[in-house]
């Protein structure tokens, strides 16, 4: 990966109705959406990805493309059930992609005289 970029890495865990996680057999797809450059409270979010099931576990992780140094990033998931229930937006996690150090010297010479 270029220097000065990263990939940002969650994990989600989808809930019905009643606030109780979903049995993973229930659990059709989730959703994820980011608001680059957004701050909380009122982010615009674009979708970003769809993790489709079937699903072996409750849970599902995704990781975003690269994302640019210093870069601040906003992210949300909905997840939809079997029947076509889509979840309220979870909880929003926010990221500043951490300054990226000075690429390594390539090209480094000695000359004696």
């Amino acid at each position: 990966m270029p220097a000065g970029y990263e990939k940002i890495r969650d994990k989600f865990i989808s809930k019905g109705k009643d606030g109780t996680a979903l049995p993973e057999s229930q659990i059709a797809k989730f959703d994820i959406f980011d608001a680059p450059g957004a701050t909380v409270p009122n982010p615009t979010f674009i979708a970003i990805g769809t993790i489709n099931g079937p699903f072996t576990t409750p849970t599902a992780t995704f990781t975003t493309g690269t994302l640019l140094s210093g870069s601040q990033h906003t992210f949300m998931v909905s997840s939809t059930d079997t029947v076509g229930d889509v979840s309220a937006q979870s909880n929003l996690i926010s990221v500043t992609v951490p300054l990226a150090g000075p690429a390594a010297i390539a090209d480094l010479k000695v000359v004696l005289n």
